[in-house]
């Protein structure tokens, strides 16, 4: 056997030895990233939410408990990921995509409390709109990988997934969860349009969702209404819709560059709703500082390039679209996080990823970068095995001329 089809015999996703797997420093330097940012999250869940625990009558570290379960089932599964074949994604996708659909179906008919957002599973709840994200996004990137020549040609194509994606969308839109909706539409259209959609389509596709907008304006309610117009308007009341934001820059302008320290903040002390929760960037400020929270924003930053590194890497039009729509979801709910907890938007209601308490948006982002850590290796190996054959050849050139230089030489020794 050759040294390419040794290679090409290890290099086969799924192979029994797994020599085909390639690892590289920028896989590591991502996983550090993450890793990173989740043990930060999981320090400051627990310096946010322990005077909710006591005042709850529940132990300090009742939510850093909860997080901490869910970050090993999210590492579990991203690892889980991280070596499956390309045919084994591809078969996840439905039934992952068909999982969600039944558990958003399901969780008004379940769930107890006044907002149907969670499915109580025992000590287990279950939020299908965070997990229903990224199976779109798996789905639309197997069914347009393999659609890729009619896209431009067939408006069916595009009708399937905007058909899916509005349909996904209604669901979590009537739990009622508005920025969980707006996420699932932006977790169908991202594919789509990085996929190539032409023009046309992505101008029929803008309008109808701007029409479907406006339609849906008289259905929210009175809450998300003022939290808009209180936000955009020039009178602002600071103990009424605006009160989260305004306990938030408090937060940061008491933190300063240095913080008070660690556990030491005021805000979270019942001051600032959802301190551990949506607002956990405010609780970093005022204990950290900006000495913590700008490293953060580079870790985004640095991780988002080596996500970008991966999709323009890879030659695989599934894995190039998997990987570029996850960490654009990623970064994007990242960018809206921070511009919510500096008072540049309205309170919406949007966990920061990786550090926000929830364990299903921790999770199902960490299952998500099992996706780009998955697309990076099936990359890394293609290469790999490329170089090798393009360095065999070469060998084989040489060898040749040689040989045929000998048997010149001899042929002419005889005669």
């Amino acid at each position: 056997m050759t040294a390419v089809n040794r290679y090409s015999a290890n290099s086969s996703f799924g192979g029994r030895e797994g020599e085909g797997w390639r690892w590289e420093g920028s896989d590591s330097i991502m996983f550090a990233i993450v890793t990173i940012l989740v043990a930060i999250g999981l320090l400051f869940v627990y310096s946010a939410s322990y005077p909710v625990a006591i005042s709850q009558g529940r132990p300090p570290y009742f939510y850093l408990a909860k997080q901490l379960c869910f970050a090993v089932l999210g590492y579990i599964l991203m690892i889980g990921v991280m070596f499956c074949s390309q045919a084994q994604l591809r078969r996840l996708s439905k039934v992952f995509l068909f999982c969600c659909i039944v558990a958003l179906i399901l969780t008004p008919l379940l769930s107890h409390d006044p907002v149907k957002r969670w499915i109580k599973i025992g000590p287990i709840t279950l939020q299908a709109s965070e997990w229903a994200k990224f199976a779109l996004i798996l789905y639309s990137a197997n069914f347009l990988s393999r659609n890729q020549r009619n896209l431009k040609e067939n408006f069916g194509v595009t009708l399937h997934i905007l058909l899916l994606t509005s349909f996904l969308t209604s669901l979590v839109f009537l739990q009622p969860h508005l920025s969980g909706a707006f996420f699932i539409l932006v977790a169908g259209i991202l594919p789509w349009l990085l996929a190539g959609a032409p023009w046309r389509y992505i101008l029929r596709c803008f309008l109808f969702v701007a029409l479907i907008g406006m339609m849906l304006i008289p259905f929210l309610h009175r809450y998300q209404l003022e939290r808009f117009v209180c936000h955009f308007s020039h009178t602002r009341d600071p103990q009424g819709a605006h009160y989260q934001i305004t306990r938030a820059k408090n937060a940061f302008i008491r933190g300063g560059f240095m913080g008070v320290g660690f556990c030491n903040g005021r805000e979270k002390q019942l001051y600032l709703p959802a301190a551990h929760t949506d607002f956990i960037l405010a609780t970093i400020a005022e204990e950290g500082g900006l000495k913590v929270v700008l490293p953060i924003i580079c870790f985004y930053i640095l991780l988002a390039t080596l996500g970008f590194n991966v999709a323009r890497k890879c030659s695989d039009q599934f894995y190039a679209i998997l990987s570029s729509s996850v960490v654009v979801i990623v970064m994007f709910q990242a960018v809206l996080n921070i511009a919510v907890n500096t008072g540049i938007l309205p309170t919406a209601g949007i966990p920061l990823p990786l550090l926000s308490y929830g364990g299903n948006s921790l999770a199902a982002t960490l299952l998500g970068l099992g996706f780009v850590f998955n697309a990076s290796i099936h990359a890394n190996s293609l290469n790999a095995q490329s170089k090798v054959t393009v360095r065999d050849g070469r060998a084989n050139i040489h060898h040749g001329s040689r040989r045929d230089r000998r048997a010149h030489i001899s042929s002419n020794s005889g005669r």
